[in-house]
């Protein structure tokens, strides 16, 4: 996937991964990206290793949403936004039966006004570098994904996520991961102009605990845009999970959008339905725009 224009150096990417163009195969699957260079990266769907048939349906032509960031601080909107955006490398992970977890704190450079939205996303494939997903080829061998609590103003706690494909007794990953996050000021609505020209309309948010898991609800679970906010037939929506209330773990995936909402449900590592229920509520974060837009934010 290539960037419209170029970064300074790789920023960070975070994806939000789709329900897939072909609704008859509803196997988990997850959108992993690798090599973020600074005119792209690599991204690719693949299901977890307990999926071993990888008949997670065709993805051919699937529109993928993602954001990326400048590393560091940046102001959308004549200001009206802050992002902050980072890395940190860490071997650290979440299962569903670990007990005690080694969060990574980051700090903010700069304190927000109030709690962001946190977008959260690994950024390399260093445990599985020869991984190649393909129809019909069995799920990639290390599942990681990202977990998310105790945002404030000034810091976020962060790791990676490998869910029900991890036990307590598995051994720790023998390479370390680059893990981005994205901090995001909230914001109703702002104005964005993109290097084009054109104009969008751009907002963020922190939804209330209301989100659960893919428990076959056709529509996913409604989030409102702030104040109704309508962005269009087709708005650009990023996501992820801002909380880690379920023990499973899990990851966000988004259903469909409309003008003023974004459908969307947590995904679990599992082939049996029954246990992708994950009956606990999730705070998501989440930013949209009512099209796709690039900023220079250099001063």
């Amino acid at each position: 996937m290539s960037f419209d224009g170029s970064f300074a150096e790789p920023p960070v990417v975070v994806v939000l991964t789709p329900q897939g163009t072909d609704s008859s195969n509803d196997d988990p699957v997850a959108v992993v990206i690798k090599d973020v260079t600074t005119d792209g990266f690599k991204g690719a769907a693949v299901e977890p290793p307990a999926i071993e048939d990888g008949s997670h349906g065709s993805w051919k032509g699937q529109s993928i949403n993602y954001f990326a960031v400048a590393k560091g601080t940046q102001h959308l909107g004549n200001d009206q936004v802050m992002i902050q955006a980072g890395t940190f490398s860490s071997t650290a992970w979440a299962c569903s039966e670990c007990s005690s977890l080694s969060w990574q704190k980051v700090s903010f450079p700069s304190q927000f006004s109030s709690i962001p939205a946190i977008l959260a996303g690994v950024q390399t494939s260093n445990n599985v570098p020869n991984y190649v997903p393909k129809q019909g080829a069995p799920g990639i061998d290390v599942w990681m994904q990202t977990a998310v609590k105790s945002t404030s103003k000034k810091d976020v706690q962060i790791m990676i996520e490998r869910g029900k494909t991890a036990g307590k007794k598995d051994t720790a990953l023998s390479k370390a991961e680059d893990i981005g996050w994205i901090a995001v000021e909230t914001v109703n609505t702002a104005t964005v102009t993109s290097l084009d020209g054109s104009t969008v309309e751009f907002f963020s948010s922190v939804s209330s605990a209301k989100v659960q898991g893919w428990n076959g609800k056709a529509a996913g679970y409604n989030l409102n845009f702030p104040g109704q906010q309508k962005l269009g037939s087709f708005p650009t929506v990023v996501a992820s999970k801002n909380t880690r209330n379920g023990g499973h773990g899990g990851w966000l995936r988004m259903k469909s959008t409309q003008a003023d909402a974004a459908y969307v449900c947590i995904d679990e590592t599992s082939k049996n339905g029954n246990d992708r229920k994950h009956p606990q509520e999730e705070k998501i974060g989440m930013v949209a725009a009512s099209d796709n837009f690039e900023v220079n934010t250099a001063s």
